[in-house]
């Protein structure tokens, strides 16, 4: 393990948006992870929970986007397997009609065999199990976005690309999604992202997000080998944690302590009818509270449903595109000075700042700062491990 940090291995003959992403970040970050290989010791006390939601929520987007392209006929690129926590699911195995049910109940069977301790930060951080939060987010995400799933025809689902850049590099990625928009009349591709928090995002804010326009440019000549020519990217993002319950005072007032909740847990709460016993004594102020249109606009406002959903549709321009291409190819050149420099130093440029804190090799690089990159360090005397 001491002679991976002496020297850093090759660089990969592939670059992926992740890769890109981390030297941008960080150069020596990206040189622990991608020459050196390492990365944080497995955590058995750790659910993962908000990186396995992720791979769910995909899954289940995949999985309804498979089924309705193939009842529509529209669909062209499919994936045979959808990936899930612990394995994957077959696309062709059982009927077309019921894959999303599958990744439902693999969901369940999936979150029963966990540790309890694992479950218990399932319900502290999502407020739910697995499956519950699935189907809940589902079903509210179909709310939100019903008018438009209507003008969708599926076209491709998990279409994965390699494309190299001049200088030979791979450039590797996968598209969550592919669709017609009926309406506009135009192709486009679309990312799904579940986040705990959904910061305020705009169409402008994503056009400097490389992401989706590096994957225009890497899947073109796939796409438009199955007839398929984008005209805008999407990015569709969810809220993970579910909305908590309203919570009445004993006037009948909603409490002010309980404030993050939509549009259908409110009903869904109204619904039940909600008592409440008043201030006095003989009982004579109880009642029961119901539903505040006030209220209601409030929460159907486009400012309070953004704190749930989020969607930005940006149009495709040559030069936007080129623009993150040129981007990509900078960044990989940049690897490779990197690469040089770690190579005959023993380390990579840092980018020291507030981030540092949160980095999974800031104790390894501290450590190295102090004592020099060629002194004798065990990985996992910083809980890092090299990489299988």
């Amino acid at each position: 393990m001491k002679d991976v940090l002496l020297s850093p291995g090759p660089m990969p003959g592939w670059a992926s948006y992740s890769a890109v992403g981390t030297h941008r970040s960080c150069p020596q970050r990206w040189n622990y992870a991608y020459l050196m290989r390492l990365e944080r010791a497995p955590d058995a006390s750790d659910a993962k929970v908000e990186l396995n939601f992720g791979i769910w929520w995909h899954a289940l987007r995949a999985a309804a986007a498979i089924e309705r392209g193939r009842e529509l006929g529209t669909l062209r690129l499919w994936p045979r397997t959808i990936e899930v926590p612990g394995g994957v699911i077959d696309v062709n195995e059982g009927s077309p009609s019921t894959l999303a049910q599958r990744v439902l109940i693999a969901a369940r069977t999936w979150y029963g065999a966990l540790p309890e301790e694992h479950k218990a930060q399932w319900i502290e951080r999502l407020g739910d199990t697995t499956l519950g939060r699935l189907e809940d987010l589902d079903r509210r995400w179909h709310h939100r976005w019903a008018a438009d799933h209507e003008n969708e025809e599926p076209l491709g689902v998990e279409v994965k690309w390699t494309r190299a850049l001049p200088d030979g590099t791979e450039m590797i990625g996968y598209i969550d999604y592919v669709y017609r928009d009926r309406k506009r009349g135009i192709a486009v591709v679309r990312d799904y992202k579940s986040m705990k928090d959904l910061p305020s995002q705009s169409a402008k804010d994503d056009m400097m997000n490389s992401q989706l326009h590096l994957y225009v440019w890497g899947a073109a000549q796939a796409l438009a080998a199955a007839g398929i020519r984008l005209a805008a990217v999407s990015y569709d993002r969810a809220r993970s944690v579910r909305p908590t319950t309203p919570k009445l005072n004993q006037s009948g007032t909603l409490s002010k302590t309980v404030t993050l909740f939509d549009e259908l847990s409110y009903l869904d709460w109204v619904a039940e009818g909600q008592k409440y016993p008043g201030r006095a004594k003989d009982g004579s102020q109880a009642g029961v509270y119901e539903a505040e249109e006030a209220l209601l606009e409030h929460l159907r406002n486009p400012a309070w449903v953004s704190k749930w959903f989020q969607r930005t549709l940006v149009p495709l321009n040559a030069n936007l595109i080129r623009g993150h291409v040129r981007a990509a190819v900078d960044a990989v050149e940049d690897m490779r000075r990197s690469q040089e420099r770690a190579e005959r130093t023993g380390e990579a440029p840092r980018s020291l700042g507030d981030s540092c804190r949160w980095c999974d090799f800031a104790e390894l690089c501290r450590a190295q700062l102090v004592g020099g990159p060629r002194g004798e360090y065990d990985p996992r005397d910083f809980g890092l491990v090299q990489k299988g």
